[in-house]
């Protein structure tokens, strides 16, 4: 499918983007499949562009097409920490149990 993917950069490299940028902890690279680490729950995209508008009208940070894989879970996670249910996220966000950036949108 295909959704919207909002990354930091940091020293050249594409990071997830989080509203807590120290938690942030995936990297990404343009055109290769990105998972989930190990221990944790699946990745989030957004599934429009108009999705990401609305929730983070003030964002500077990389927009990316991407193709992504859905996942069945319905909420994501990290490593010994608490799980947030998809409910808790921001409309219009969608599970993914991979990532591909595709192209750079923003």
């Amino acid at each position: 499918m295909i959704g919207y993917k909002v990354v930091s950069q940091r020293n050249k490299k594409l990071e997830s983007w989080c509203f807590l940028p120290s938690v942030a902890g995936v990297r990404y690279v343009i055109g290769k499949e990105t998972r989930p680490q190990t221990g944790c729950g699946p990745l989030c995209v957004f599934s429009s562009l108009r999705s990401v508008q609305e929730n983070l009208p003030n964002l500077s940070d990389p927009i990316y097409r991407c193709y992504f894989t859905p996942s069945r879970k319905r909420s994501v996670w990290r490593k010994d920490k608490e799980t947030t249910p998809l409910s808790e996220l921001p409309n219009g966000t969608r599970l993914a149990t991979s990532v591909t950036l595709l192209e750079r949108i923003f």
